[in-house]
């Protein structure tokens, strides 16, 4: 069981902020789409065996490799893709539940609620959460004013762009990439 005690560490403020730890679920190919265009954001994105070697252990928990890459990171961005299947079982049901309790809805992978938790725990600051198309609604989250996106639209990643800027990175907006890098074509949007 990882005990998170502190914050990410803030780097100089004086150096660029560019690195993120990317969380994501089974969608490799919206994975790939949020990694070329953080990359066109001239950011960039901490890999799994970075994260790893950083833990010093030779044969880490995941845990620990997900809370290294964390506390290497600038930001984390937290990728909500319908990658799996929920619903409320028949027996919990209350009257006033709406549809997406009732009926089998594309959620997010369970690592990925986890991961996105420990995210907002260290540093909710620096934490960018953004949905894939549709997801089931988290009653935890339903006031979080996450990032939405649909179809990879020029607004979707201006906002997302935004969003990684509040988060505290050094985001090149002159990049001339940023608006066609990342084939978000593949997002599941139906329910």
């Amino acid at each position: 069981m990882i005990i998170v005690k502190q914050k990410l560490v803030q780097p100089n403020s004086d150096q660029p902020r560019r690195r993120v730890f990317l969380v994501h679920g089974r969608d490799l190919a919206s994975k790939s789409a949020a990694v070329a265009l953080l990359q066109a954001f001239d950011l960039r994105v901490i890999s799994w065996d970075e994260a790893a070697a950083n833990t010093g252990q030779a044969t880490p928990y995941t845990g620990d490799v997900v809370l290294a890459g964390m506390q290497m990171a600038d930001a984390v961005v937290v990728l909500f893709s319908p990658d799996d299947i929920g619903h409320v079982k028949s027996e919990f049901l209350l009257p006033d539940d709406d549809e997406h309790e009732r009926k089998p809805t594309p959620q997010a992978r369970m690592n990925v609620v986890f991961e996105a938790g420990m995210a907002m725990a260290l540093n909710r600051e620096a934490a960018v959460l953004v949905e894939l198309g549709r997801v089931r609604p988290m009653t935890d989250t339903a006031g979080l004013n996450v990032v939405r996106i649909a179809s990879g639209s020029i607004p979707e990643r201006t906002q997302f762009a935004h969003r990684l800027r509040t988060a505290g990175l050094t985001v090149d907006p002159n990049s001339p990439d940023w608006a066609t890098a990342g084939d978000f074509s593949s997002i599941v949007t139906a329910r």
